[in-house]
């Protein structure tokens, strides 16, 4: 068995994760303030305001279908 190599963001290369498209991949920052997503992880993904405009900004980005 090998191991998969991790994903790559398809905006600057950077091994991707959540907290990397959420927050930091500066790529996505125009994407981010459309949706005004919140700047931290809990807020993103803590309370109903937070959720919707984090699935909004997955729409947008065009990564809602891949989850």
């Amino acid at each position: 068995m090998t191991k998969e190599p991790s994903p790559q963001c398809q905006r600057c290369g950077e091994i991707l994760t959540i907290k990397h498209i959420l927050i930091e991949c500066n790529n996505y920052n125009p994407e981010r303030r459309k949706t005004k997503l919140p700047n931290n992880m809990k807020s993103c993904l803590d309370d109903h305001s937070g959720c919707l405009k984090t699935l909004q900004f997955i729409k947008i980005i065009k990564l809602f279908k891949e989850i």
